[in-house]
């Protein structure tokens, strides 16, 4: 077994909470993970060398509920463990706890699915690398295939599309010493000396995705022109239209907040050590939209030697460009300057519950074992169902960084991750092995990676882009938010800035639908989307911007249609519409309706973007044969230029060309979203 053992001046732990802590000076952090299915014995040694781990408990939570999210799943020898707890004894592995907080033996994340988990090959994967990725393993040719289940023959030549079932999947653990037990991580390297059950698992380092404004690489021409503001008014109106359908349809009958975590380095939207009713004073951030705990925190924390506060006041920092990065994305999620006014006019509000998951006290860097923390914070895909990522990793630095991120986008499959492209002029994402950012795409259902655009709907010069992995982009050029609890408002640049613009889309979604999957969320973000000019074709995988209004509309198929010489935006049912020509890879496909989630047309060119029959959205494909086609809509609302949705005294039933279509939406399954 290999540990690594090392003095860290700032140390963090791994564990269900909802936050962060740092160590004393000086902490001694264990960085760990297990490589097959921890033993007894190692699961009494990481007890007593390790630290406990306090955790806030919800009440109605289950002792198996948190040792299943600390520790992947409950053995026998973790039991005994806990056995003598007088939590335990009350309540049992599956009655409900009460409110509060309980200290946990410290474990090793390991995980068996219950179901038959699956994992997809890539081009370039070997099976030596799937195994390694989804255990820390190195992996004989007896390990791989009873971990796979497959005779070596068929695992030495793995076709990319090729599905292989998973037996486990670990992830890296930070845990603090206890002091005096030296002698004990001798003990285990003595119980196991090859590392046959446990590896080093080093942590990993990485940054902010800093705004263009702090001067990382800004350039007098990055930004030519500001993005378009959020036309607030419009988003309000769709909002408040589907709402009134969404409980139509028995879905949020009784409201619904969308849980977001923004990991970012920190906020200053409130006071530290402030009552709360006093906290918020002055801010044009409200209370109500933070998830907050008996100390209103703005996120519950877990503790060591001391606590990592989300508020970066905390720590005596004051708000510039750099350290108030995490506000400014926070304030963008909300919805910004633009829509703040609605905010209180909102249904069901509020609609957002948002958790602060500090992991840069107002710095570039990420503070040393973040990366191990998010692993940790958020492989529960029941936390957060949207989760904004302004962050990166080299991964030509750290292989295993990719592995980490991809085992964790597996473990929340039902969690939509949204990440930054970032800043670095153009790079493509997957070449440079720009992590997270690399790993969005048509194959990850619940990652959308976001490039920016500037007010020309151009893809910006700092932007990173991607043709296989970066999913979208949204406005990124001198963007509008806050970066303190006064209400000056500040312009910055960057992905950092595209990112939060799309996560504000998801979660408004979301909260109209709070049982809507990850997968639905992300069709939906695409499919409402505008095409970008044909001059940034190829630089992403969808090739569309972020259309906050036309994706709110989840409940009708949508129309933007050429009427004579105006555009009307039409809300109905299409009832038919005859197959179309695309041009595919191989040649040429016919696309039917019932796989069409979208038609969007722009500089005189149809594209056709299938996949609803699979439930996953595809890239786009040119249409070569519009000009025969029409589709037959029945509207019953139009938006008008106002944003105001009217309803229509008689349905508009008519057949439009598809040349003169240049948005057809379908509306979401509902089956999708209850």
């Amino acid at each position: 077994m290999q540990i690594l053992d090392r003095s860290i001046a700032l140390g963090i732990l791994l564990t269900s909470g909802y936050g962060m802590a740092a160590s004393g000076d000086d902490e001694k952090i264990l960085t760990v993970r297990a490589v097959s299915e921890p033993s007894p014995e190692i699961a009494q040694l990481i007890d007593k060398i390790a630290q406990p781990v306090i955790v806030r408990v919800a009440s109605g939570v289950t002792f198996r509920e948190l040792i299943v999210r600390q520790c992947g799943g409950v053995t026998e020898s973790y039991i005994e463990l806990i056995k003598d707890k007088p939590e335990f004894k009350k309540s049992g592995l599956d009655g409900p706890l009460e409110e509060g907080e309980i200290p946990l033996p410290a474990c090793l994340y390991y995980f068996k699915p219950f179901d038959a988990a699956r994992v997809t090959v890539r081009t370039g994967d070997t099976a030596y690398g799937l195994y390694r990725m989804k255990t820390g393993g190195g992996g004989t040719e007896s390990e791989l295939v009873e971990f796979f289940g497959e005779p070596i023959e068929d695992l030495s030549k793995l076709k990319p599309g090729k599905e292989l079932p998973i037996a486990a999947v670990s992830l890296p653990v930070s845990l603090p010493i206890r002091p005096g037990s030296e002698a004990l991580i001798e003990e285990f390297r003595r119980i196991d000396p090859q590392g046959l059950t446990v590896r080093e698992a080093r942590s990993v380092e990485g940054e902010i995705v800093m705004g263009m404004s702090t001067g990382e690489i800004a350039a007098s021409d990055d930004c030519e022109t500001p993005s378009a503001p959020m036309n607030a008014k419009a988003v309000y109106e769709a909002y408040r239209f589907s709402k009134e359908l969404s409980e139509d349809e028995d879905i949020n009958v009784d409201g619904g907040r969308a849980n977001i975590a923004i990991v970012d380095n920190g906020f200053f939207g409130a006071l530290s050590n402030t009552p709360a009713d006093k906290a918020f004073d002055g801010s044009p951030f409200r209370r109500k939209y933070f998830k907050a705990d008996s100390e209103y925190t703005l996120a519950q924390v877990i503790r060591l030697d001391k606590v990592l506060q989300p508020i970066n006041y905390s720590y005596g920092l004051k708000p510039d460009l750099e350290s108030g990065h995490g506000t400014h994305v926070t304030g963008i999620v909300l919805g910004g300057p633009d829509l703040e006014p609605y905010f209180d006019r909102m249904r069901s509000e509020p609609w957002a519950s948002i958790a602060i998951i500090n992991i840069g006290l107002g710095a570039r860097s990420l503070i040393k074992g973040s990366h191990e923390l998010l692993l940790a914070q958020l492989r529960d895909d029941n936390r957060y169902r949207v989760v904004n990522l302004s962050i990166t990793h080299d991964g030509l630095l750290d292989r295993n960084v990719r592995n980490n991120y991809q085992n964790l986008f597996s473990l929340a499959e039902n969690t939509l991750f949204v990440v930054a492209a970032g800043n670095d002029v153009g790079k493509d994402v997957v070449d440079k092995a720009i992590i997270p950012a690399a790993l969005g795409g048509a194959g990850v259902p619940n990652v959308i990676t976001v490039a920016a655009i500037d007010g020309k709907h151009k893809l910006t010069k700092f932007s990173n882009v991607g043709q296989n992995a970066v999913d979208m982009a949204a406005p990124g050029c001198e963007v509008r938010s806050w970066i303190s609890n006064s209400k000056e408002i500040v312009a910055m640049s960057g992905t950092s800035q595209a990112t939060p613009a799309v996560t504000n889309e998801a979660a408004l979604q979301l909260s109209l639908a709070i049982n809507a999957k990850a997968a639905t969320l992300k069709n939906r973000a695409i499919s409402s989307g505008d095409l970008l000019p044909e001059s940034e074709r190829g630089k992403t995988v969808y090739e569309v911007s972020a259309n906050p209004v036309r994706s709110l509309f989840l409940f009708k198929d949508y129309l933007d249609v050429q009427d004579g010489d105006s555009v009307r935006s039409l809300l109905g049912e299409i009832v038919n519409m005859p197959p179309l020509t695309c041009l595919v890879a191989h040649g040429k496909a016919r696309k039917k309706v019932e796989d069409m989630f979208s038609i969007k047309r722009a500089e005189g060119k149809s594209y056709f973007f299938g996949g609803m029959g699979i439930g996953r959205i595809q890239p786009p494909c040119l249409v070569v044969d519009e000009g025969q086609a029409g589709i037959s809509f029945v509207a019953t609302h139009e938006v008008l230029s106002t944003g105001e949705v009217v309803k229509m005294g008689t349905p508009l039933e008519k057949v439009w060309p598809v040349e003169r279509v240049i948005n057809f939406v379908a509306r979401t399954p509902i089956d999708e979203l209850r």
